[in-house]
């Protein structure tokens, strides 16, 4: 009977160590994940304004144009 409890509480014991190593491993795991993910989604929003700012400055440059005598409408005939 002794036996028995003490084979019962070193698989219990085994189990928590194994848990409470594994457990602070896999959330700095996630902290580590969703950093690169922060990290991504700044990257995607930087390369987005910029996208728009050039999206702004090709307008401009079209409404230029347009306003352009010696250019004017091409699709104007």
């Amino acid at each position: 009977m002794l036996a028995t409890v003490a084979i019962v509480l070193a698989v219990v014991a085994g189990l928590l160590i194994t848990v409470l190593g594994v457990l602070p491993k896999r959330r700095s795991a996630e902290r580590e994940a969703r950093g690169a993910y922060d990290a991504e989604t700044a990257r995607l929003a930087d390369d987005v304004a910029a996208a728009e700012a050039n999206k702004v400055e090709a307008d401009q440059a079209v409404l230029d144009a347009l306003g352009n005598p010696r250019i004017g409408d091409a699709t104007r005939h």
